[in-house]
């Protein structure tokens, strides 16, 4: 499909191992099975405990380095914060003068009251120096050998944070250099949290029942932050709505207006992605809204099963649990079969779906079938200096044959001759090299099985909508 995608699932505050897992699949289900390009949200580079779930693990983390070189992961800028670095600076900036005993980022597992670490860590970023805090790390884990047992698993604890936050950093400075790896801003406008939220507020409202209470709890809140002092700077804030709702008495109406900020919160985010492909057409109010009430019936399906946890606050701190993570090599090997083409923009998502995917899938047998073809070309190779190799002796020997010694230097020179055909045929052809195509026909025939067998439908789709020819003929229909 090739479009570039916003999840939802990547959302920080869904950090129950389940919905990290979910994320992860969602993300490997994009990539993999639609042949998409997922954009993540500053925010969610920084605090998605989902996508961070696979930066953690030091064997998916250079997989994951290759997606965003390849601009199979991107990152989406906003404003006037022109990188990832810029963005994490700013925030270290923010806090120097807070005291606070809280996380500054989940990616970041570090209290704004360590200051030294914090300065360390901007300095990195600043001077592109991510070595001093590889040294930190280093002499952590020497006074972890030279440590009590006692004192050892705190000591670990810690180097292996140090190590996290040294690798994490240097994905940042990457980031910055990857023309790939980032999105571009939005030039004009884009819609307000404040504005989705007074759509959402009319949808739910007339809904009645559930939805209704929840509307009018964040029409209190709504209220309540407009008269506050500077009220007008904060309303944009999801924030600053999610304190409000965990300051009431915990009910079924209060995580229900939860659900509502949390979805308005990312269709904000989504709004301001350039390029990104949409589930309800541009300017058609009615699909919009049918499409947040099957997001919101799912999230709240998702609480009822016990999946999401609401009325804990927007600062979700960093967790060390085990995420059951997709193959990201697989997703490495297959976004090759998109070559150099361009992501399709601005599209709606349920365009021409079943077609696109049906594409991608023809893309990745085009790639497999041409490693085969390689590899026959080089068996060819091998049979025409064989036989070639073989009329030599018979014209240089006659019936009598080689010795022992005859034998060895003919297989020396049978390899030789191989290996000059073979270099000269890949200088001409820009054939792959020879144990390359073999080792990637059985990557490929791996990568194909992994694909046809990973979980479906973790990344949404909007099922109210059928299979459509082309947006425009929707707009013109609104």
């Amino acid at each position: 499909m090739d479009r570039l995608v916003y999840l939802f699932e990547l959302d920080s505050v869904r950090a129950t191992l389940r919905e990290m897992e979910i994320g992860q699949q969602a993300m490997f289900e994009e990539i993999v099975v639609n042949g998409n390009r997922v954009v993540l949200s500053l925010n969610q580079l920084t605090d998605s405990q989902a996508f961070l779930a696979a930066v953690r693990d030091k064997e998916t983390y250079p997989h994951i380095l290759e997606l965003f070189k390849k601009g199979a992961l991107k990152v989406s800028h906003y404003g006037r914060v022109r990188t990832s670095s810029q963005y994490i600076q700013n925030a270290i900036e923010k806090c120097r003068s807070a005291d606070e005993n809280t996380f500054i980022f989940s990616a970041l597992p570090v209290l704004q009251t360590q200051k030294e670490l914090l300065e360390k860590i901007h300095s990195a970023l600043r001077y592109s120096d991510p070595a001093i805090l590889r040294e930190m790390a280093d002499e952590k884990l020497r006074e972890t050998g030279a440590a009590s047992p006692e004192d050892r698993p705190a000591l670990e604890e810690e180097a292996g944070r140090l190590d996290f936050i040294e690798r994490y950093i240097r994905m940042i400075l990457l980031l910055s250099t990857e023309p790939l790896s980032w999105n571009p801003p939005m030039a004009g406008p884009s819609p307000s949290f404040l504005e989705w939220m007074d759509l959402l507020l009319s949808r739910c409202a007339a809904a009645g029942g559930l939805q209704g209470e929840a509307a009018g709890v964040l029409a209190r809140v709504r209220e309540k932050i407009l008269a506050e002092q500077d009220g007008k700077a904060f309303i944009n804030n999801r924030s600053v709505w999610v304190k409000e709702l965990c300051a009431l008495p915990a009910s079924r109406e209060v995580f229900m207006a939860e659900a509502v900020v949390d979805l308005c919160y990312n269709y904000t985010i989504e709004g301001s992605v350039v390029g990104v492909s949409r589930h309800f057409p541009a300017r058609d109010r009615e699909l919009f809204f049918r499409d947040f009430q099957t997001r919101l019936e799912r999230y709240w399906a998702g609480y009822e099963a016990g999946i999401h946890v609401f009325h804990k606050g927007d600062a979700v701190p960093a967790r060390e649990e085990t995420v059951s993570l997709p193959p990201w090599a697989t997703a490495v090997r297959l976004f090759e079969a998109h070559g150099d083409t361009a992501p399709l923009t601005d599209r709606l998502y349920e365009e021409n779906w079943q077609g696109e995917r049906r594409r991608w899938q023809l893309r990745i047998l085009r790639t497999f079938l041409r490693t085969v073809f390689f590899s026959l070309v080089y068996i060819a190779l091998l049979v025409v200096v064989d036989l070639a190799m073989g009329s030599f002796e018979d014209f240089a020997v006659g019936e009598e044959g080689f010795g022992l010694s005859q034998t060895l230097i003919n297989a020396a020179l049978t390899s030789l001759v191989f290996g000059i055909a073979g270099s000269v045929v890949m200088s001409f052809t820009k054939l792959p090299d020879f144990l390359d195509i073999f080792k990637s026909i059985f990557h490929l025939a791996g990568d194909v099985l992994i694909r046809h067998f990973a979980p479906r439908q973790k990344a949404y789709a909007n099922p109210t909508l059928t299979e459509v020819p082309h947006e425009k003929d929707h707009r013109s229909q609104a």
